[in-house]
């Protein structure tokens, strides 16, 4: 609902492709005619998850743009999602928190865009422990509460 709505009122999203809420980003603004970039962890020619390289057609295909700094036949490593997650950051002038655990690449990405003091802005719901220990850190930090709900 939030992509949809931020990619109708021309407001780019800035993802990493990823399974789960960045898909659904992507997808929701290239549904609306929005702008939307993909940022990969790996190279143009690496495109992961391979679940989703007919969304990167898509994204392509509808105007949007799909980054790397890697060169296009790098192959994805695991220091290579931080990368991705401070580019995301960097290229945002806010952060979309949906969900995080206490170690997981939300919090990379907010803790990036706290760092270039941008705006972190989180979901506040009834969910697991995992998740709730990283919301209270998004919110020790100045993560600004966007929905509350049940």
């Amino acid at each position: 609902m939030i992509s949809r709505e931020l990619a109708k009122n021309n407001i780019c999203i800035i993802s990493g492709l990823a399974l789960g809420i960045d898909t659904v980003a992507h997808i929701s603004s290239v549904h609306e005619k929005g702008k939307t970039i993909a940022v990969l962890a790996g190279g143009l020619n690496q495109v992961y998850p391979k679940e989703n390289i007919e969304l990167f057609n898509e994204i392509i295909n509808c105007g949007g743009c799909i980054i790397s700094e890697h060169k296009d036949d790098d192959y994805i490593m695991k220091k290579y999602f931080l990368d991705r997650n401070r580019i995301i950051s960097g290229m945002s002038d806010a952060i979309i928190v949906s969900e995080c655990k206490k170690r997981s690449g939300s919090i990379s990405t907010a803790n990036n865009a706290f760092k270039q003091n941008k705006k972190v802005y989180y979901f506040n719901y009834e969910t697991n422990y995992s998740v709730e220990e990283g919301r209270k850190i998004l919110v020790k930090k100045g993560a600004i509460e966007i929905i509350k709900s049940k």
